[in-house]
């Protein structure tokens, strides 16, 4: 007795499939002369017939069927020769198709989109090629691969620093950056300079700025704050006070402007542009607590009348950094909080006081959009009363602009 190996040989009423008949046909011969068959399941099972004297079958059994034969690939090579098509035998997987060695899928996947070779080369060598893929990524996005031009999002240290205030044949100051600018640089713009013990002021000037935190500010790598968005654009000269205990005594100091989107993305160019005119530094009062408490007295009251008049904001920002340069190097440490709220209000009316400014000068643009000229000078002149400094760059700003326009300040 022989048994039959689990296939499609049976149906579900346990009858034999024709294509089974026919292959038992090519086994055993004619219909009349085939050993009978039993289905169990789908197990097809041979039954011999026995000759009772001996107990074997008198017939030589038939040899076995293997894919070397001559029929073929087994059964499908009999199935074939007979003008049959086998049933589909292996296993597929969900997607259809037969199952494969995970080995063998990408360099199939690869062959399928550009040709043999490039599959071939990647069964051989697939690991010899990933390694260098990730070497070259490696030295793709190292922020020192460009060397003084290359960033990284904090902690910036620049090989090669560029002076403050440089100016160009005709006297305008050059723009770094990535554009239309005087020097290329294409994630960072790094300058030095020189300090002693007095406070830093900084006058720059940004555009092409998106985002609101995709130009940083930094000062020997410590984040200062981001600059401004300006779109398509170029920014007027904004000031930018520098906290003492950031800088280095009698040492050099640098100043950085990072584009944050081209550093953290090797392939970004956005384009972007910094002037900076000036850094300026000017020494310290000298320490004088009585004088810095009535400064400190006068700041609050301003600031609490700052609804009053749009002067009192800027006046109480003045007062607020009056009363911290006096105290600030006072040895009493009962002047201590005195010197921290003044330090605090200071920083944040400054904040203030550029935020409006940029208000009214995009209120100011956008007017002038819609030709309401009208609307766009009032705008200016809000600037000159929120800023009554007429050595400060925000009031030169609107008084040119407003000139422009074919107004004067007194109109």
């Amino acid at each position: 007795m022989r048994h039959g190996k689990e296939n499609a040989a049976c149906n579900a009423e346990g009858a034999i499939e024709p294509a089974e008949q026919e292959v038992m046909e090519a086994l055993f011969g004619p219909e009349d002369e085939q050993p009978a068959l039993v289905c169990l399941g789908k197990t097809l099972i041979v039954l011999s017939p026995l000759d009772p004297a001996e107990g074997t079958d008198p017939r030589p059994a038939p040899a076995p069927i293997r894919s070397g034969s001559p029929g073929g690939a087994g059964r499908a090579g009999i199935l074939r020769s007979r003008g049959i098509r086998p049933g589909a035998s292996r296993r597929r997987s969900a997607l259809g198709s037969p199952r494969e060695s995970p080995s063998r899928f990408w360099p199939r996947l690869l062959g399928w989109f550009f040709g043999p070779g490039p599959a071939r080369l990647l069964a051989r060598h697939g690991k010899i090629l990933g390694l260098g893929g990730l070497v070259i990524c490696g030295f793709w996005t190292n922020p020192w691969f460009e060397g003084c031009e290359s960033a990284n999002a904090l902690g910036v240290r620049a090989s090669s620093l560029h002076d403050p205030g440089q100016v160009d044949a005709r006297g305008d100051a050059l723009s770094y950056g990535l554009g239309k600018v005087s020097v290329r640089c294409e994630r960072m713009a790094a300058f030095g300079f020189s300090y002693t013990t007095g406070k830093v002021a900084v006058q720059y000037a940004v555009g092409g700025i998106q985002g609101k935190r995709d130009l940083a500010i930094q000062l020997n790598g410590v984040l200062l704050g981001y600059a401004p968005v300006t779109l398509d654009r170029w920014s007027a000269p904004l000031p930018l006070s520098i906290p003492r205990r950031f800088l280095k005594a009698n040492a050099r100091n640098e100043i950085a402007f990072v584009h944050l989107a081209n550093d953290s993305q090797p392939l970004a160019l956005a384009h972007w542009g910094v002037k900076l005119f000036s850094v300026q530094e000017t020494p310290l009062p000298q320490p004088d607590p009585v004088q810095g408490r009535s400064a400190l007295v006068l700041a609050k009251q301003l600031y609490r009348n700052r609804e009053v008049a749009p002067a009192n904001l800027y006046r109480a920002w003045e007062r607020f950094s009056e009363a911290r340069d006096l105290l600030e190097q006072h040895p009493d440490r009962d002047l201590l909080p005195l010197f921290q709220e003044a330090q605090e209000m200071a920083s944040k009316l400054e904040v203030d006081l550029d935020r409006q400014f940029r208000f009214l000068l995009f209120s100011a643009e956008q007017a002038l959009v819609f030709r309401r000229v009208t609307r766009a000078k009032d705008c200016y002149r809000q600037i000159l009363l929120f800023f009554p400094n007429v050595e400060d760059s925000r009031h030169r700003r609107a008084n040119e602009l407003l000139s422009s326009l074919g107004s004067s300040v007194n109109q």
